[in-house]
């Protein structure tokens, strides 16, 4: 890969973020909407990051009756606690993450087409 190919792709990935976070920079305050309260703000198992043994072990989906269900995605709950944990419980945290991830897999899609 020559510079100027790099300069382009560097460019590139600038403006798909620059895009995406202007574009979505309103949403940051929203709140945890539909499954995110069963998913994130009632489930102890994302609130301690001590817990991150027992996500491997069973479901990961919280309701009144405790965490039990078929739901099993264990990476996607640590990450879940780690934002938790970072950022106090707050949604903005989760809103900017979910926006990097979508940023960087349209990026991703960006260079399989050059190929």
């Amino acid at each position: 890969m020559n510079s100027i190919t790099k300069h382009k792709n560097w460019y590139f990935f600038s403006a798909i973020f620059a895009l995406g976070f202007l574009i979505y920079f309103n949403s940051f305050n929203y709140g945890f909407i539909l499954d995110d309260i069963q998913q994130i703000v009632t489930n102890p198992l994302v609130h301690e990051l001590s817990n991150w043994l027992a996500i491997f072990k069973k479901s990961t989906m919280a309701s009144e009756s405790g965490v039990n269900g078929i739901y099993y995605k264990p990476f996607m709950m640590i990450i879940y606690g780690i934002l938790w944990n970072t950022g106090a419980g707050s949604p903005s945290y989760f809103h900017v993450f979910q926006l990097f991830v979508h940023c960087c897999n349209a990026f991703l899609i960006y260079l399989l087409f050059l190929k």
